[in-house]
């Protein structure tokens, strides 16, 4: 049984049926695809391979220092001295922790929320190791304002140089565990970079119950696309075993640049920003009884194609 898993996962023409089914939720336009030179239908698969040869804009911030140009911008006016002089490094190491981001009053209520939707089952829960809740935001508008507020956007939006929108939230209620990897590789825009992930603190967290671990600088590599470990397949399948490929490929990646690996801890109401290409992941739980409640939030920027590189899918809002 899951060989035959298997083989429909690689199996390409499945997407492109999932595709049509769900047409209207596409989140890429006609339009969109025209504005960029995309020559394919809105069902068709696409791939980075599709974007080669088409010029393309990095984030402002990709191509000039935070630490020089963020001081002059508005919003970043408007911050408190302490989130200001953590976002200046945001260019250097693709990613910022922001301290005391969400008040402590909303974070109990973000928990309150997730507790109840747990205790009625109206959340998609995946019951992993990790015990992670997929979309809580999308059934729960109450839960939406809390975590996507307007300083929170604005702030995502001056990183990104664009208008933003939340493409998914995920709620831990445990560490992942998971290995080094980028977002972009999950959720993939063209021009590549304008993806960014918010991760909110919903208690203290310490050693033993697995922080993340973020890789500083690593944004700088090139990114990790289906040709680089070998994803691409033939006309009908993907090749087998993708995603370990790619876990492997990162390993190697993070070994030859000799890429020192820092753990973040953090208290509750803190809230850790990164960028699209940076590599990051869970550290081991070191006290298999504890907790570690967070929220993360991924944002695309509105005027960008939105796909998944490693199965070729374009977005659904």
């Amino acid at each position: 049984m899951s060989q035959i898993k298997e083989i429909i996962r690689r199996f390409k023409p499945i997407y492109i049926v999932n595709n049509v089914l769900n047409y209207g939720r596409l989140a890429n336009s006609k339009e969109l695809y025209s504005k960029y030179g995309l020559r394919k239908s809105k069902t068709s698969l696409v791939s980075a391979k599709d974007f080669e040869g088409i010029e393309s804009e990095k984030p402002w911030l990709d191509q000039f220092d935070s630490a020089d140009l963020l001081p002059a911008h508005d919003h970043f006016k408007t911050m408190s001295p302490t989130h200001q002089k953590s976002l200046l490094d945001w260019s250097k190491n693709g990613y910022v922790i922001l301290d005391s981001f969400v008040d402590e009053k909303e974070v109990d209520q973000i928990n309150n929320h997730i507790d109840r939707m747990v205790a009625d089952r109206s959340v998609d829960f995946k019951y992993d190791h990790s015990l992670r809740i997929m979309n809580s935001i999308k059934t729960n508008p109450e839960l939406k304002t809390l975590a996507c507020s307007e300083k929170l956007e604005s702030t995502l939006a001056m990183l990104l140089g664009k208008n933003v929108s939340n493409f998914q939230s995920i709620n831990f209620l445990k560490g992942s565990e998971q290995k080094a990897h980028s977002d972009s590789i999950h959720m993939t825009t063209f021009p590549l970079g304008y993806l960014i992930a918010v991760w909110i603190a919903l208690e203290d967290i310490e050693e033993d119950q697995g922080p993340l671990f973020v890789h500083p600088g690593s944004h700088h590599l090139d990114y990790v696309l289906s040709k680089d470990f070998n994803n691409e397949g033939n006309y009908l399948f993907f090749s087998k075993n993708a995603y370990r490929k790619y876990e492997a490929a990162i390993e190697n990646i993070i070994e030859v640049n000799n890429f020192k690996r820092k753990k973040l801890k953090a208290k509750k109401g803190d809230v850790i920003l990164w960028h699209a290409n940076i590599l990051h992941g869970g550290t081991k739980i070191i006290d298999p009884d504890s907790s570690r409640k967070s929220m993360v939030l991924h944002y695309l920027a509105d005027d960008v194609i939105k796909y998944h590189e490693i199965t070729n899918r374009p977005a659904i809002e």
